[in-house]
């Protein structure tokens, strides 16, 4: 399960570094059908296959958040509109 909230994780990031919010739609949809399909190959409970889907569908949406982050990162210093180096029309 590790390795598949690991790997969750980096899939947001890429996807959050690539592409707007509308992508995770489908990838949760398909993530969740994977995760469904997994848990009943396996023969987990109806409850720890939800619980599954869940944890992946986090996982994958604070990938994204993180690489939204990552992508437009903030300002190390505060710097003011009203500032500039040169007067104007010299």
């Amino acid at each position: 399960m590790t390795v598949l909230l690991t790997l969750s994780t980096i899939a947001g990031i890429l996807l959050g570094l690539r592409f707007k919010a509308l992508v995770l739609c489908p990838v949760i949809i398909v993530a969740a059908i994977a995760m469904a399909g997994i848990g009943t190959v396996t023969g987990s409970s109806l409850g720890a296959i939800i619980l599954h889907m869940c944890l992946v569908i986090v996982a994958l949406q604070m990938g994204y958040v993180g690489g939204c982050i990552l992508r437009h990162p903030l300002p190390l210093t505060e710097r003011s509109h009203y500032q500039r180096s040169a007067p104007l029309g010299y």
